[in-house]
């Protein structure tokens, strides 16, 4: 066993590699899914808050930049 390791050392160091970086891949996967959730979800409660109240009231609210809410009226989706 130790002699085929040996042999194929450099194919084991590379599936020790790739299994590294999917696992730093999925992170990051799933670190972007929440944050893009995070986004969907500010933008629709802008969308429903802005029946009611103006953007500033609604960047206080939300603490959020006005900035942002601005964006979320401008590009709904």
């Amino acid at each position: 066993m130790l002699l085929v390791l040996k042999e194929h050392i450099s194919e084991v160091e590379n599936m020790l590699n790739v299994e590294w970086n999917l696992e730093d891949a999925l992170q990051v996967e799933r670190e972007e899914g929440r944050e893009e959730g995070i986004d969907i979800g500010i933008k629709q409660s802008v969308q429903s808050l802005s029946r009611f109240f103006p953007a500033d009231q609604i960047a206080q609210m939300l603490e959020i930049p006005l900035n942002q809410v601005n964006l979320s009226l401008e590009n709904p989706r």
